[in-house]
């Protein structure tokens, strides 16, 4: 699971920013990212709004260690009333990258940026995950204020890795191929209260933290000549709940 926080200035017009880089080895970033307010924000109705997309390309220094990151994220609050606001948060990443693995002293010697598993055994990761999380906010008074924050999510992840074929015909071998996939939730109900202690604010913050996760992991037996078989397949349930 990923942590996203950022802050965008409310206003209106709205915004439209374009952003664009390169770097060495075929390293590419452009974006594009939309924000915009109705009203000041302190008012029943008003909406801010922010919107932006990412994608980041690469060649990479060695033989087969390209890679691609493509990224989203969103965020819609709407004022409900004088003291309280509903915020709702959207994430999804999707990441594919070649591995070129390890080199022996001797081959970075001899040339180091030569990929000799990679190009044998194809070995790669693939990673998505998709995020939603729902946060009200409510001021109880000028020095307390409530939070709640849900959120929702998945996660897909699939590795290919350089492992001989031999090894894996072991019965308690889990292949050369890890697919997992994680669904998660939570809850985060927060509390704050605080007050001017001369020049500076004295705060303090009590909360819970619940989440609860699944896990779904698939190994796969694989060969150079990609011959796959379906070795095994198993779920794991996992949960945690801490206060804060």
């Amino acid at each position: 699971m990923a942590l996203l926080i950022f802050r965008a200035r409310k206003g209106n017009p709205p915004e439209i920013e374009a952003s664009s880089y390169y770097g060495s080895y075929g390293t590419w970033r452009y974006g594009l990212k939309a924000t915009g307010a109705t009203g000041d924000g302190n008012h029943s109705g008003d909406v801010d709004y922010t919107v932006s997309t990412q994608r980041m390309t690469t060649k990479g220094y060695r033989d087969h260690s390209g890679a691609r990151k493509n990224l989203a994220n969103a965020r819609l609050g709407v004022r409900l009333n004088d003291v309280s606001k509903l915020t709702l948060l959207f994430n999804s990443v999707d990441i594919k990258a070649n591995d070129p693995g390890g080199l022996s002293q001797s081959e970075w010697r001899s040339n180091p940026r030569q990929s000799p598993r990679g190009d044998q055994y194809n070995t790669r990761k693939t990673v998505k995950q998709t995020q939603a999380g729902l946060r009200y906010d409510r001021q109880l008074s000028l020095n307390d204020d409530l939070s709640v924050m849900m959120y929702v999510g998945q996660r897909d992840m699939t590795q290919y890795q350089s492992i001989p074929y031999t090894p894996q015909l072991k019965p308690t071998h889990a292949g050369g191929v890890i697919d997992l996939t994680r669904e998660y939730q939570g809850l985060i109900p927060a509390g704050r209260t605080g007050e001017m202690q001369g020049r500076y604010p004295s705060v303090s913050l009590a909360g819970w933290i619940t989440r609860t996760c699944r896990n779904t992991v698939k190994g796969t037996k694989t060969s150079i000549w990609w011959m796959v078989q379906r070795y095994t397949a198993k779920k794991v349930h996992c949960d945690a709940t801490n206060a804060t």
